[in-house]
């Protein structure tokens, strides 16, 4: 009786041991994934530029709005409906034509540390074009809010959260 009550512990050792790796490994792809997919970590561009970009999940969101003392723009990309999209394809030019930031939208915010001036903000979303102009000080952080009037479809769809003061 005592050797079959080994055996039994042991199998339920060896099982628990199982189950513990297939959860670490599981943790440890996760945090992977969420490295490599990383939509809210700054960036600096060539130009010296610092730009962050994303708001897809609670999580982002909230890392987004601690940020948001650090920039002084910050574009919100919605369709017709108010729904948040990604995937904007977006180019800042400055007053002297010079473009600055090209960039592509990891969700529905993009915000920029700019130097204080007059931009030109391009943006692209499904073949639909937006142009607005922006004035930035050093201080403080100014929303612009880039509005397709087409209702987008597609990998560029963020979701169906409507655009609410609450959320960007």
């Amino acid at each position: 009786m005592n050797s079959r009550n080994n055996q039994s512990r042991r199998r339920a050792g060896s099982r628990s041991a199982a189950v513990l790796i297939i959860a670490l490994l599981s943790c440890a792809g996760a945090s992977a994934l969420r490295a490599d997919d990383a939509d809210d970590e700054p960036n600096t561009n060539a130009a010296g530029i610092t730009y962050v970009s994303g708001g897809i999940g609670s999580d982002s969101i909230l890392a987004l709005h601690a940020m948001e003392s650090q920039y002084n723009l910050k574009l919100v990309c919605v369709d017709k409906t108010g729904k948040y999209l990604s995937d904007v394809k977006v180019t800042i030019t400055n007053g002297a034509n010079k473009v600055i930031l090209n960039s592509t939208t990891a969700g529905p915010v993009l915000m920029v540390k700019l130097p204080p001036g007059s931009y030109q903000i391009d943006a692209s979303s499904a073949d639909e074009a937006q142009h607005q102009r922006a004035h930035v000080g050093a201080k403080p952080l100014i929303t612009v809010h880039m509005r397709w009037m087409k209702s987008v479809v597609g990998d560029a769809h963020v979701g169906p959260t409507p655009l609410t003061s609450s959320n960007f």
